[in-house]
């Protein structure tokens, strides 16, 4: 809910403001009487021979279960605290956030900007930063943007200098995935579609491949509903030939 909030309140006006927050757990600090919940045992140079370092993780950490409904927490709260004095500020660190991620809109490039410089300020006070922002009609910043061109937001490829959403299509692979990476190794299709496709896909195509392919869209404003509805039609014809999730098809 969140996530759609953000990126509806993100088209709704002319210009749009996309801010990307710089390790956003980190710079939420422990209270001194909640270090000995992330006490660790550290050594520095993965030497055996050394001795190891008891140490303390002050700030809220990867991998902790708590950590993020306790940002949400503190970003609610630094929203209450400057609701009288920037309610426009607020309202987007209320409505316009989806984790590390700000997004807002409005009617002039002038009220981006606003909102941007009254957004550093603030982060600034609080031991919070955003790496960079990007603005409609400006092309981003390299700390933002891979290729100079694109970032991502709520799942799209935002291209700011040409005010334009992409809906992503994965590259084509039967590889797996590690941490969200693809695997070393895996092949990646990228010839024809025609004979090329036909040497590419796996001679035993499993309902397991044919699915992953087809969840592997996100596309949160239903752009490609009338292509993927009619590719359904095709899963109910595989889930009729197959009976287990390895199992291939009938060719």
């Amino acid at each position: 809910l969140d996530l759609v909030k953000m990126m509806l309140r993100f088209q709704l006006l002319p210009n749009a403001l996309l801010g990307d927050l710089l390790q956003f757990y980190c710079s939420v600090k422990l209270s001194p009487e909640n270090w000995n919940l992330q006490r660790v045992l550290l050594n520095p140079d993965l030497d055996p021979k050394k001795d190891i370092v008891e140490a303390v993780i002050t700030t809220l950490i990867f991998g902790v279960k708590s950590s993020a409904a306790q940002t949400e927490v503190a970003v609610l709260k630094l929203a209450d605290l400057i609701e009288d004095e920037n309610p426009i500020l607020a309202d987007t660190l209320r409505n316009g956030r989806f984790v590390d991620d700000l997004a807002d809109s409005h009617m002039s490039v002038e009220e981006c900007k606003k909102t941007m410089e009254s957004a550093n300020e603030l982060f600034q006070n609080f031991g919070l930063e955003c790496k960079g922002w990007a603005l409609t009609g400006v092309k981003p910043s390299e700390e933002i943007s891979a290729d100079g061109q694109t970032l991502m937001v709520g799942g799209l490829k935002f291209k700011p200098e040409l005010d334009c959403l992409e809906v992503p299509v994965p590259p084509l692979h039967f590889g797996s995935k590690s941490r969200g990476r693809l695997v070393i190794g895996t092949e990646v299709f990228d010839g024809q579609f025609a004979e090329d496709m036909e040497k590419f896909v796996p001679k035993k195509l499993t309902k397991k491949h044919i699915f992953s392919k087809f969840m592997s869209i996100f596309d949160i404003f239903g752009k490609y509903v009338p292509a993927l509805s009619t590719l359904k039609a095709d899963l109910r014809k595989v889930v009729k030939e197959t009976e287990a999730w390895d199992m291939p098809g009938v060719m």
